[in-house]
């Protein structure tokens, strides 16, 4: 037996886009012979806008009428062809909207779990729907895809290893790093090239900067530094950042997303010869078809390295400049080759988590097991041995790393239908002129960011089980779908 389809579409205010969805996603799916009904939910009160509560109102009401499975849709995506597949989404949910047209056909970002979902009516149950707390602009999506990874129903992937007695270095202030000596074995990184590997795990501070609704400032946070020469960085947008050539351009760097707050197995290969540098981060360089820019071909000149001092952590010369961040966080290893390493070496040390590659090419290697009075032996051929400057030296808690999180995907294309943009595009706030988006949105994110993901609000209790609501009326449109008329209930979580 066929399984039924319920397309459930937060709405207001957008008749020029209802009238172009509805009658051409529906010509879509009867094409693909998937039996389906549209309900388009619409929030007909004055209050702020309500898209989990509102798709939580139409998975509720599309219920009633015996549905198998739901896609949570937005009004102004249009499937383009084949790759948007709406079928039955099986095992787990599935992210269907990963290729938008105003996104340039490349994802936004990993986690991203918005435009297109599917899910059967056990797993949205499972999840407990959508959280019903954000008010206005955004979020709401990102808090679904944190429900959906917290029953394990979304693509996460860990490196397992045996903790045993593995240092860790922590960067406690703006004046902790770790300082590597002048040595003559660096000579050949400004020959052939060199590849770096940073096992790290950024950490926001006490003042919650990496929240976009703190002020909308743009920072970051100092990483590795070769002479005065910020190679590596961590950024707000939660991306570390390499610029190993000055640039000739404004955007001429490379960069990757990862939470703060969780591992980061980083590869910096810098080909000197054949001009071209890779960021690597947990082992690929192709981050899901997304917009990371992990490739370069660099014109502009690249940094020498030999015989300059190389800085781990926080630059001692930036302390005294108001403007710099200290980077917070912990360092379990790092490594430094005068070679290219080629994929194959990065995969084998991606998954020997302590173990060497190239062994003859180390320039120096910290994985700080031996530290004392603040010295870090090299565990290379060169006795490049480090010094701690204001770290602490502890114990690796966990052993089992994420190196992947994302949703389960359908690579589908979508049009986007023109609209003004409001709150939060990749990943800035504009419309200065709404400030009503801009604080809602804010809320939103810290709401999120500092309740939600913090466990001070428990997805199991507050969702489709907490849902209120008014359904004023409900009537066909297209002459078989549905359109309701509902007033969402202030608190309701």
């Amino acid at each position: 037996m066929n399984k039924r389809l319920a397309v459930c579409v937060p709405y207001r205010d957008r008749k020029k886009h209802l009238d172009i969805f509805v009658p051409y996603l529906s010509d879509f799916l009867t094409k693909k012979g998937i039996d389906h009904k549209i309900f388009i939910c619409h929030q007909a009160d004055n209050k702020q806008f309500n898209r989990g509560m509102i798709k939580n109102i139409a998975f509720r009401e599309a219920c009633k009428e015996g549905f198998d499975y739901f896609a949570f849709h937005d009004i102004d995506m249009l499937p383009e062809d084949d790759s948007c597949d709406y079928s039955f989404p099986g095992t787990h949910p599935v992210h269907l909207c990963a290729l938008r047209s105003d996104e340039g056909y490349k994802l936004s970002y990993r986690e991203y779990f918005g435009g297109c979902v599917l899910f059967s009516k056990e797993q949205f149950h499972a999840v407990n729907g959508y959280y019903n707390g954000y008010w206005g602009w955004g979020y709401e999506d990102d808090d679904l895809y944190f429900r959906t990874e917290r029953k394990g129903l979304t693509d996460v992937r860990y490196l397992t290893f045996k903790k045993g007695n593995r240092n860790i270095v922590r960067f406690n202030t703006g004046r902790s790093y770790i300082s590597v000596p002048r040595n003559r074995s660096i000579k050949k990184t400004d020959i052939n090239g060199y590849s770096l590997f940073l096992f790290i795990k950024p950490e926001a501070d006490e003042n919650n900067d990496y929240l976009l609704g703190e002020g909308f400032g743009f920072f970051e946070v100092p990483l590795w530094f070769t002479g005065s020469k910020n190679i590596i960085s961590y950024n707000k947008y939660e991306s570390f950042v390499a610029k190993p050539f000055k640039k000739i351009r404004g955007f001429d760097v490379l960069y990757s997303s990862w939470p703060k707050n969780e591992w980061a197995m980083l590869f910096l290969v810098v080909d000197r010869k054949n001009r071209r540098i890779n960021l690597f981060l947990n082992g690929t360089n192709v981050p899901n078809q997304g917009k990371d820019v992990t490739q370069l071909f660099a014109k502009a000149f690249l940094y020498q390295i030999a015989d300059k001092k190389i800085i781990i952590g926080n630059n001692p010369l930036l302390n005294t400049m108001k403007a710099a961040r200290p980077f917070r966080g912990e360092i379990a290893e790092v490594c430094m080759w005068d070679t290219v390493l080629s994929e194959t070496d990065i995969h084998n040390k991606l998954h020997g988590i302590g173990g060497s590659v190239q062994k003859n090419n180390i320039v120096f290697q910290y994985d700080f097991s031996a530290v004392h009075d603040n010295l870090v032996p090299d565990n290379g051929p060169h006795h490049n041995h480090g010094e701690l400057h204001d770290c602490s030296v502890g114990k690796l808690r966990e052993t089992k790393i994420k190196i992947h999180s994302a949703p389960f995907r359908r690579l589908g294309r979508f049009t986007c239908l023109p609209h003004i943009n409001e709150g939060v595009v990749r990943r800035k706030l504009f419309n200065s002129h709404d400030y009503k988006l801009k604080s809602a949105a804010a809320i939103n994110e810290k709401i999120f960011k500092m309740q939600v993901k913090k466990n001070a609000i428990d997805p199991d209790q507050y969702g489709l089980n907490s849902l209120r609501y008014t359904l004023h009326s409900r009537h066909t449109i297209f002459s078989r779908h549905t359109i309701l008329n509902v007033e969402c209930r202030h608190g309701c979580k």
